[in-house]
């Protein structure tokens, strides 16, 4: 059997087979959406219409609940497991979950593994002896590292504390250790939190002993990956530091006018709300909300100016330009802690053996052997790439 290469873009599995190209939707995905969308038009009619007006109780932007929660939708991990299955992380509206399904089978044929209205799954991946481990968000914001397996609904959470512990990944020749980028927070006089700059970590489960193998103040690093010559793989960029923000003569000058035009649109959704209709023919009509462009991208917690680099890129003289920064660096650090750049502008990658990996700049799916470059497929920013 070919080689599968598997892109998370979204909500759906892009799936690579040689010139071939398919694509995996989420049935957990679709059926919420379904579900909201009934839930929608069930209480739609009443507040719509003359009687709601009269009552007071208009709502007219209910529909755009919907549409908020498709768009919100999307797929945070995969990885291959045993049998030739697919287990991967989503999220749409409140809830997220683990789910199993296999390439070229029916949509309906989906497993359950897990799933949770509390905390956001992220960053699966597993083990060909069936050990899974993932990323854990709760609504604070923080995120742990887990582990179960790929069988059982059960887990347990082997980091903690004010930490963004993310993108678990086994190591090859030591089933007891897993590697994982982590970002500290940090709290101003105000409460405003901080996140300080991403480090690559190991931690032994069989002791509970966690130690940074690659960190700097200025540059994040994250995606780990280990090869079986004892080689870390990550994707390193430079870290944005947060900003205090900070009022100018200009912002103070500005300050009636903005005043002003917070009275304005107060005055105006009150009105909306109520009548159905706005002060002005300009008002916001919902039928034209226009979606973010293209340029207009955040990819892991950054804004992604894919104009500015897609025209670097080119300029650069890059065969394939992508839409990531140069600056988002694929490197790999030997046993001896040196460190080399293999890639630039790269936003996720897989390893597929000795020297060679596929991996995507933001537009294309790219695949390496030995330094030598070949674009596989289209596919938009994923948030992880398996080879199955």
């Amino acid at each position: 059997m070919s080689q599968l290469i598997l892109c998370a873009c979204k909500k759906n599995i892009i799936v690579f087979e040689e010139k071939k190209t398919g694509t995996i939707s989420s049935l957990f995905i679709e059926q919420y959406c379904r579900n909201q969308q009934q839930v929608v038009s069930r209480r739609k009619w009443s507040h719509e219409g003359f009687g709601a007006a009269f009552r007071m109780d208009m709502r007219p932007g209910m529909e755009f609940q919907e549409v908020n929660v498709m768009q919100s939708a999307r797929i945070t991990g995969i990885t291959p497991v045993d049998g030739g299955d697919i287990i991967y992380s989503c999220a749409v509206g409140d809830s997220s979950g683990l789910f199993r399904c296999r390439p070229g089978d029916d949509i309906d044929n989906e497993g359950h593994v897990l799933h949770d209205r509390n905390v956001l799954f992220e960053g699966v991946t597993a083990t060909p002896d069936g050990r899974m481990a993932f990323s854990i968000r709760n609504k604070n914001g923080e995120c742990n590292i887990a582990v179960g397996k790929t069988g059982s609904s059960q887990y347990r959470e082997v980091t903690e504390g004010d930490s963004i512990d993310r993108n678990p990944a086994w190591d090859p020749a030591n089933p007891d250790l897993i590697y994982y980028d982590s970002a500290s927070i940090g709290y101003e006089n105000n409460g405003r939190p901080v996140i300080g700059p991403r480090a690559i970590l190991k931690i032994e489960l069989s002791k509970g002993e966690i130690e940074e193998i690659l960190g700097d103040d200025n540059l994040d690093y994250f995606s780990p990956q280990a090869d079986s010559d004892g080689n870390i793989w990550c994707i390193r960029r430079p870290y944005a530091k947060s900003k205090t923000p900070v009022m100018t003569f200009f912002d103070v000058l500005l300050v009636p006018v903005r005043i002003g035009k917070a009275v304005f649109h107060a005055i105006e959704f009150f009105t909306y709300r109520n009548t159905g209709e706005t002060l002005t023919s300009a008002g916001p009509n919902p039928g034209k909300i226009r979606t973010a462009a293209p340029e207009d991208l955040f990819l892991e917690g950054v804004r992604i100016d894919s104009k500015k680099n897609l025209r670097e890129n080119s300029r650069a003289g890059e065969l394939i330009p992508g839409i990531i920064s140069r600056s988002w660096e694929l490197v790999r650090m030997d046993p001896n802690g040196d460190i080399v750049c293999v890639a630039r502008g790269v936003c996720s990658f897989a390893l597929t053996g000795r020297d060679s990996f596929v991996f995507s700049n933001g537009r294309y799916v790219c695949r390496s052997e030995r330094g030598k470059v070949e674009r596989i497929g289209e596919c938009g920013p994923p948030c992880r790439i398996a080879v199955m």
